[in-house]
């Protein structure tokens, strides 16, 4: 197991001075969730959750030895995150990029340890506007898998 930190790394999305950012790497699965949990115990979170590889990337501002904020548009927390299930009702800015209000959708699919922010894809119904890919052969996608952060749980 290994955990790299590199001080005044800059912020993972907007790159500003003041944060921290620390590389953790392991074994197995057992042995990466254990390293992000003592880590955000810490006061890190995850940026990039890399199951297949056995890594992850932590951020928090420098020199955090207490629980904070950042910016909400950066995505949902981690802890949220990992709390969405299948069945569960969420909602998303997603399709804000392209033009289209908050969405209100039901998990139809999760998965976790991906390449990702936060490790964890969802799938949803109905699909979010404007998230259609195209395959490796061009086909088109309608329901792509996006990221948990871009998703918030909803309290019926």
């Amino acid at each position: 197991m290994n955990c790299t930190p590199y001080r005044d790394a800059g912020h993972p999305w907007s790159a500003a001075p003041g944060w921290d950012q620390m590389e953790l790497s392991a074994m197995d699965h057992g042995g990466l969730d254990a390293l992000i949990e003592q880590a955000e115990n810490r006061f890190w979170r995850i940026w990039i959750n890399d199951g297949q590889q056995l890594n992850a990337v932590m951020y928090k501002p420098s020199g955090a030895t207490a629980p904070w904020q950042d910016d909400q548009r950066q995505g949902t927390p981690g802890n949220v995150c990992r709390a969405i299930k299948v069945g569960d009702v969420v909602d998303t800015v997603f399709g804000k990029n392209y033009g289209h209000p908050v969405s209100r959708h039901r998990v139809i699919e999760r998965t976790e340890r991906v390449v990702s922010q936060t490790g964890i894809m969802l799938r949803v119904n109905p699909p979010v506007r404007g998230s259609a890919f195209l395959g490796d052969q061009g086909q088109k996608y309608n329901n792509a898998w996006l990221d948990s952060a871009w998703f918030r749980p909803v309290n019926i």
